[in-house]
């Protein structure tokens, strides 16, 4: 009977003992364990079900799971943080580019301007690129106010996108320029000086070689080749028209002047010469008359002294 009592005794001490057990755990822990899927490793008590432990002390750890995955996905969060605050209070100026072009459209072997304006805080001395269909033709470089500008000559005709940019997060400009094949254009026909009946100079200047053809009042003249090419037709009484046609490249242009002839001055008439009269024939007349009578005169006596000298020697 004592020893049934006393097994009894010991069943219920360690019932209680083992009852008491977790509870002295969650206490020890300075914790509540209720619903707790994350246990203390401190204090020495394993709750079961803890998939992330926590780093000290207790506490609430229940749903944990979340922030404990977040940590470990990103080590160095704060770091990044920090970062992103500093870059955030030095931010890079915007940029910003403007252009434009003095035409949009030109004929073959004319210049086309462009110009334009770099904004920023600093812009002396940057360089600009022009390109033509995306192949570089010019770099400019902008001055102290961030102004530039540049003459670029396209080699063929066609059209062509004018693609302006600076090395920046500035937007790139794109302009549109037409070149034509028309070039050839007479700019000048010269003619002065005309008097009826002489050659004159007439001189046809155009924008690149052509053959330019004369005509000299509705009348084909000559032809000749090159961009300064001159006649010599000879005017004609009153109005004279001189109409140039050049041709270059498939494309005429014509250009026409008319000029005025001033008449020929008629030829002097040359006077006869005169009669002489009886005072120009009589003056020297008688002079020659004298000086003949003296040559005579001297040379008789020269002869008779000559003669006398002779007989002199004889005897």
């Amino acid at each position: 009977m004592k020893r049934r009592k006393l097994s009894l005794a010991l069943v219920l001490a360690l019932g209680i003992g083992l009852l008491a057990i977790p509870f002295a755990s969650a206490q020890f822990a300075g914790g509540d364990a209720d619903n707790n899927e994350d246990e203390s490793d401190f204090g020495g008590g394993d709750a079961g079900n803890n998939e992330d432990e926590s780093d000290f002390g207790g506490g609430d750890a229940g749903n944990n799971e979340d922030a404990e995955t977040q940590e470990e996905d990103d080590p160095a969060p704060r770091d990044r943080r920090r970062r992103a605050a500093i870059f955030s209070l030095d931010p890079e100026p915007d940029v910003s580019l403007s252009a434009q072009l003095s035409e949009e459209s030109i004929t073959l072997t004319d210049s086309v301007t462009v110009t334009g304006d770099l904004e920023n805080d600093d812009v002396s001395d940057e360089e600009i690129d022009i390109s033509l269909n995306e192949t570089l033709e010019a770099t400019a470089v902008t001055d102290a106010e961030g102004a530039f500008q540049e003459d670029i000559t396209p080699g063929e005709a066609g059209s062509y996108v004018v693609l302006v940019e600076h090395d920046s997060d500035a937007e790139p400009v794109e302009l549109d320029l037409d070149v034509t094949t028309d070039a050839v254009r007479i700019e000048s026909i010269t003619a002065e000086n005309l008097v009826e009946g002489e050659p004159v100079e007439v001189c046809v200047q155009t924008t690149m070689e052509s053959e330019v053809t004369l005509f000299h009042n509705d009348e084909e003249f000559d032809t000749a080749t090159g961009e300064l090419v001159c006649f010599e037709p000879v005017a004609q009484e009153g109005d004279n028209t001189f109409r140039a046609v050049a041709t270059a490249e498939g494309e005429t242009d014509e250009a026409e002047i008319t000029r005025t002839a001033e008449p020929a001055e008629p030829d002097e008439e040359q006077p006869f010469p005169e009669a002489p009269t009886a005072d120009f024939v009589q003056a020297p007349t008688a002079l020659l008359a004298a000086i003949a009578a003296l040559i005579a005169f001297v040379g008789g006596a020269i002869m008779l002294f000559v003669r006398g000298r002779g007989g002199l020697k004889d005897s």
